[in-house]
């Protein structure tokens, strides 16, 4: 990573003075408040937390791990699934984010933090992310993008501060087709099932729901070519039928980001 992107991102984040970070306990995210606490001291950071019925239980918990570690306070808002998204609409991601951040930004201003960042970096223009809308319209800053850092970038920032970068993850309402109704019981569902499965060696899987039909997306051919090669089929079609998500189709995918959305204007 150019010398001059990091240069820019410690600019950034010197010129806020103090910052408000959304943290998931995704990677991104992650890095981002390792970095401002380090470049701005714990004490001048701020990490708040969403958690709700579609967010994955592992990432909740490196949240609190993460603030831990670094003695950065963090505040938790807990929220149910807004009546708006329960049929999974289209637009789900922009309603969500809308909430989310009206809320945790509405705290953060009345602990006197101004600014409230979030980990969207370059790499995320290249997929559909409806939930940037709502970013915008409420002022969010998004120090990576700012500063022209991609995924990419983000994991090399990661070695260097030593923060353990876990595999790409996503809300769990992209699991289901849009239209879908959903209901906590089915997001915990997936959850342990994909738990399940990344305990067989299959990191970073996907298991998307359409219907009772379940579909498994791993993360790249050569982890299609093992589990071909083994009985784990089995093992995955008789926990998805214990978890009550129904048959687990034969035809096993190579992951796709975005694959269940559907574009609107």
């Amino acid at each position: 990573m150019p010398n001059s992107k990091i240069q820019k991102l410690r600019e950034i984040l010197l010129s806020y003075g103090k910052i408000a970070i959304a943290l998931s306990g995704g990677s991104d995210s992650s890095v981002l408040l390792t970095l401002a606490a380090k470049t701005l001291g714990k004490d001048n950071c701020l990490a708040l937390s969403v958690h709700t019925p579609y967010m994955r239980a592992s990432e909740s918990a490196a949240a609190k791990g993460l603030c831990s570690n670094l003695g950065v306070k963090l505040e938790i808002e807990n929220m149910q699934i807004p009546d708006e998204i329960l049929s999974n609409p289209p637009d789900r991601c922009y309603i969500c984010k809308s909430k989310i951040f009206s809320a945790i930004k509405r705290r953060a201003n009345y602990l006197g933090y101004e600014i409230l960042a979030d980990g969207t970096n370059a790499s995320d223009l290249s997929d559909y992310r409806p939930g940037m809308k709502a970013l915008a319209e409420l002022k969010i800053r998004s120090p990576f993008l700012e500063s022209g850092i991609g995924k990419e970038d983000i994991f090399k920032i990661a070695k260097d501060l030593g923060v353990e970068v876990a595999p790409a993850s996503a809300c769990l309402m992209t699991r289901f087709a849009h239209g879908e109704n959903i209901t906590p019981q089915k997001l915990g569902a997936v959850d342990k099932a994909e738990e399940f499965v990344s305990s067989l060696g299959y990191p970073g899987c996907r298991v998307r729901m359409r219907g009772n039909y379940a579909t498994l997306e791993l993360q790249n051919l050569k982890a299609i070519d093992n589990f071909s090669n083994t009985d784990d089929f089995k093992k995955i079609s008789a926990e998805i039928k214990r978890l009550g998500l129904g048959i687990l189709s034969s035809q096993v995918r190579e992951y796709s980001r975005g694959s269940m959305n559907i574009e609107t204007q």
